[in-house]
């Protein structure tokens, strides 16, 4: 399997007792082979996985819409937007790493006043759409 990850576990020395150690998971940029360098069985796998991953995230959402009278301040936070570009294969890459450098730029710890932050889903789906 070939991925690269910045990290994946962080202890969590406060719950620990004595010798025994906690761990938690770390959000991380995981990425898996391109398709084209999968096996059947790895194609497979990760095709099932992003299939449970979507509709987890769809639950996320229908619970947000469920939620959203109860967030004070946060009620408006909801943005959607829903596009396409023509780009090449090479500028879609780029496109990607943006995205990914644009959403690491916003994850660092707030400054001022970490009381007022909340987790944020943002989600990023993209694949070629049909030609007409």
């Amino acid at each position: 399997m070939n991925w690269r990850s910045t990290a994946s576990v962080a202890e969590v020395p406060e719950q620990g007792h004595g010798r025994e150690r906690w761990w938690r998971a770390v959000e991380m940029d995981l990425r898996f082979a391109p398709a084209s360098q999968q096996s059947d069985e790895m194609r497979a796998v990760l095709d099932e996985m992003n299939r449970l991953t979507l509709a987890a995230d769809l639950e996320l959402f229908a619970r947000f819409q469920l939620e959203r009278d109860d967030l004070g301040p946060w009620v408006d936070a909801m943005r959607f937007s829903r596009g396409s570009i023509d780009v090449t294969a090479a500028d879609f890459d780029a496109f990607f790493e943006d995205y990914i450098a644009l959403l690491n730029r916003y994850a660092q710890p707030a400054r001022d006043n970490k009381a007022e932050t909340r987790p944020i889903a943002v989600r990023l789906l993209t694949f070629p759409a049909p030609r007409s």
